[in-house]
This record gives structure tokens, C-alpha cells and sequence, in this order.
């Protein structure tokens, strides 16, 4: 198995295993004995229906997204190249031959960006205020608040996994289909721009998950663990799922990125179908080496 599909597995490991955990410690609820909070069983607030349900919803929406991409994709790269034209006035643009693999590394980043999206707009949602859409009866006192409001930021975290999927998705078509532009300033004390035409889009996103991201998920963990009295405390698991929640949204969207990565030719070619009108050219790269800059000296 490639190693990137390995950890696409694991990651679906340990999401299918917190589902399995919870559901089972549901079952160990007794009156007067609580092994974890009941709200549990209701999940996402939001979300109709049970743990069930909303662990089947949560893990088809991402497949279904996935679907309505490949489906949308001439359309979704015509709109994109239409807002990148407006954007950068005086832009031409091509398609760059591009090899045939992606680094692990870089796989495992796109997945990682999709996680820290959809905990970045939780938490910012629940910090708003808006956090009994995810977990009920959050209004309590500390300190069960804090865990309540950790509890809420991590099923928001579950829900909006689907919404970085649909951001982020369409950029990596075009990134994949090696769709550039560029701009050559003659006349300007100006270096010429090329680029790729996703990075526009990109860039925004990445200045939208920066490093505080991180920190605010160190924030909730932290706090979450203050707050407990002792390993026994049936809400250990909630500071326990913060830990592993990046690898639990990957886990929801594994099915959809392995099926990305095995329809990406027919992705590709539905993205030059959708600009076939614009007569976009296939453009070549130069290696740098066979332009002499390697020569060049730097006093």
C-alpha cells in the first residue's frame, strides 16, 4: 500500500474507534452512574437524530461533496479562472506538464489543512456564542462550561470537515492540472509572476489557518485537562478526542481523498473540458539548468 493511503487508514482507524468508544460508554450508563455525558447520544445538536445517524451523515456528506465536485468541476475551474482574470489584470494562462505523483508529505498537508479549516471556523463559531448548535445544554457553570464548550468545538470540528473538503478540493484540481498563469512586465522595474493559478486561493486560506491555530487547539486541550478531577472523570474523553482530532477529520474525509487521487485523470481532463473555449496552451517548463542561471555568479 502507498504510504500515503497508510495513513489515510490510520486516521480512519482511530475516527471509526472514537465513535465505537463513545457508543460503547453510552451503553455503560446507568441512573445515578455516569460514564459519560448523555448529550453524547444526541451528538451534533444541529443534526437530526442520534450517535447513529450522525455518524453515517458525517462520513456520507464528504463522499457526497466529492460527487457534486467531480460532477461541477468545468464549471467550478471556469468560475475560479473568471475571478483569478478579474484579480490579476493582465494575466495569460496555460497548462504546465506536471509529473504524475505527490509526495506523501505533501498529500498528508492538504489533509491537515482540511482539519485545522474546520477547527479554526468552530472554534471561532462557538467562541461567538453560537455553540449550542453543536452540543446542548452548554450554559452551564464552570467548570463545566469549559468542557462543554471543548465538547461543542469538537463535533463542530466533526461537521465542518465536509465544508474544508468543498474549499479546498476544487484548488487541488487545479493545482494537479497544472493550470498557471503568468505576467511579464517589459516596460516595469518589475520580476515577471508565475504562479499557479489555485496558489491566489491558497494563500488565503493558509493566512487563515496560521500557527494560532495550533494554539487554540493546544488552549482547549489544556484547559479541558484542568478542569478534570482525575482519569476517572467521565469527561476525560472530551480533552482524550481534542488530542486525536486532527487525525479524526482526516479519517472522515479518507474515503473522498483516495477516490480524488484515483479519478484525478478524469478530474484533469474534465478541467480542460470546462476552459476548452479559453484555447488555454500547454506550456513546458524549462529546466533551470538549460537557461544558464546556474552560471550566473553573485558578486
Amino acid at each position: 500500500m502507498n504510504r500515503k493511503y497508510s495513513f489515510l487508514v490510520f486516521s480512519l482507524i482511530i475516527t471509526i474507534g472514537i465513535f465505537v468508544v463513545i457508543i460503547a460508554l453510552l451503553g455503560m450508563n446507568r441512573p445515578g452512574r455516569t460514564v459519560i455525558p448523555k448529550e453524547y447520544m444526541e451528538f451534533i445538536w444541529v443534526v437530526p437524530g442520534p450517535i447513529y445517524t450522525d455518524m453515517l451523515l458525517l462520513f456520507a456528506l464528504p463522499i457526497g461533496v466529492f460527487a457534486l465536485i467531480y460532477v461541477a468541476t468545468p464549471i467550478i475551474s471556469k468560475i475560479l479562472v473568471f475571478l483569478h482574470k478579474i484579480i490579476m489584470r493582465g494575466a495569460k494562462y496555460g497548462f504546465a506538464q506536471l509529473g504524475g505523483e505527490i509526495k506523501t508529505g505533501s498529500f498528508l498537508k492538504r489533509a491537515l489543512y482540511i482539519s485545522l479549516f474546520a477547527f479554526n471556523v468552530s472554534a471561532i463559531l462557538v467562541g461567538l456564542g453560537y455553540g449550542e448548535q453543536f452540543r446542548g445544554n452548554i450554559g452551564l457553570i464552570d467548570p463545566a462550561l469549559t468542557l462543554n464548550e471543548s465538547e461543542a468545538v469538537f463535533l463542530g470540528t466533526f461537521l465542518f470537515a465536509t465544508a474544508g473538503l468543498f474549499i479546498f478540493m476544487p484548488l487541488w484540481i487545479l493545482e494537479d492540472s497544472g493550470l498557471i498563469m503568468y505576467r511579464i512586465f517589459p516596460s516595469e522595474r518589475r520580476a515577471p509572476d508565475i504562479e499557479g493559478v489555485h496558489s491566489l486561493y491558497g494563500n488565503l486560506w493558509k493566512a487563515y489557518i496560521s500557527i494560532s491555530t495550533l494554539y487554540t487547539l493546544w488552549e482547549y486541550i489544556s484547559k479541558s485537562f484542568s478542569v478534570l478531577n482525575g482519569i476517572h472523570d467521565p469527561a476525560i474523553l472530551t480533552p482524550i478526542i481534542l488530542c486525536v482530532l486532527p487525525f479524526i477529520i482526516i479519517g472522515l474525509v479518507s474515503v473522498p481523498m483516495y477516490l480524488y487521487e484515483k479519478y484525478l485523470p478524469r478530474l484533469k481532463n474534465r478541467v480542460s473540458s470546462g476552459l476548452r473555449s479559453s484555447n488555454l496552451p500547454s506550456i513546458q517548463i524549462p529546466d533551470i539548468r538549460q537557461i544558464g542561471v546556474d552560471h550566473i555568479k553573485v558578486e
